[in-house]
């Protein structure tokens, strides 16, 4: 700043141009790159157990949230929260993991579940729910039981898949123009 004291007002002209311009450009560029990397996906406001089974209903309600592109997200239906810890070390309890709806997984993946009405993240075995964390028991499944696959759990939503604030506020900015922005190709 003091140097820019010491121009005379053309040169200060100058110099406030320049630096209008910069700031244009890169807030042009910010724009258009969360136009590019992000897209909308939903969150379902229901949790899913890594643990003793959270009531999971059919039917739940969803929100829209911006998450960056990334193979995983590209594949997924929709996010879910884990509550509880019984898939620890690999999920922890509060975070979000992205899951690819279909009916079939094949024995030794991690799924969601939906199991007499209790929603549960868990490693599919032959006749039951397998929990990572050694603390928790398995959960059998049993003909009598109402069971159904959500989907994959595909793996862990990534801090940085979350748009930071600055990219937040662009976000919706851009939905304010157009819309909730652009679902996955």
């Amino acid at each position: 700043m003091e140097g820019y004291r010491k121009v005379d007002t053309r040169d200060r002209m100058i110099l406030d141009s320049t630096l209008r311009t910069m700031v244009t450009l890169k807030e042009e560029a910010l724009w258009d790159y969360c136009r590019k990397n992000f897209f909308v996906i939903d969150h379902n406001y229901q949790t899913a157990a890594a643990g003793s089974g959270t009531i999971l209903e059919e039917d739940t309600e969803t929100y829209q949230m911006y998450i960056r592109i990334n193979p995983k997200a590209k594949k997924a239906d929709e996010i879910v929260a884990v509550s509880g810890s019984s898939m620890e070390p690999m999920f922890h309890h509060g975070q979000d993991v992205y899951v690819e709806h279909t009916p079939d997984l094949n024995i030794g993946e991690i799924g969601l579940f939906i199991v007499n009405g209790a929603g549960y993240i868990k490693e599919l075995q032959d006749g039951y729910l397998h929990s990572l964390n050694p603390e928790y028991d398995d959960i059998p499944l049993h003909e009598s039981d109402t069971t159904r696959i959500v989907g994959r759990v595909l793996g862990a939503v990534d801090k940085d898949d979350y748009p930071n604030d600055d990219e937040l506020k662009v976000l919706q900015e851009l939905d304010r123009e157009n819309g909730l922005g652009a679902k996955k190709d």
